[in-house]
């Protein structure tokens, strides 16, 4: 036997309503609270996953070793084309004339933690002579940080 919440009649297991008030009465079967209870849960299994993995991202060292390769190479491309850029304005802000300045390439190479970007360029002189020159910027792939080595 069931109560009715709204009119307190005690009621028959089988009744969808109470005779008395109207009052629908909601039975539930072990499958509908089965089933509530595997979607709460599993609701706080992926709340539970996402707070983590903000809190602590992967280092590298739980990466694969694909995975490392291709976080380093991004990471490296990032640092070479701001350090390209980089010298390029330097090399420019360093002549009296910026419009002398014609790229010719643009080389790096990695060691370690330091990569170093090496720009050959021409400046072209007020004969028309057009003289090569060197300039190397050091790039810190981890921390960003440049320094220009040698500048012609």
């Amino acid at each position: 036997m069931l109560k009715c919440k709204e009119c307190g009649l005690e009621i028959s297991n089988g009744v969808k309503s109470c005779p008395e008030c109207g009052m629908i009465i909601a039975v539930s079967s072990p499958k509908d609270a089965a089933f509530t209870l595997i979607l709460v849960c599993s609701c706080i299994v992926i709340v539970i996953a996402l707070f983590r993995a903000v809190q602590d991202p992967p280092s590298d060292s739980t990466l694969e070793p694909k995975q490392q390769k291709t976080l380093g190479e991004n990471l490296i491309a990032v640092r070479y084309d701001t350090g390209r850029m980089r010298l390029e304005r330097e090399i420019k802000k360093n002549l009296e004339e910026p419009e002398i300045y014609e790229h010719i390439n643009t080389n790096h190479m990695v060691a370690g933690d330091v990569m170093y970007i090496e720009t050959t360029y021409f400046v072209r002189n007020g004969v028309d002579a057009e003289l090569p020159r060197q300039a190397i910027l050091e790039v810190g792939v981890y921390d960003g940080s440049m320094k220009l080595l040698v500048s012609d």
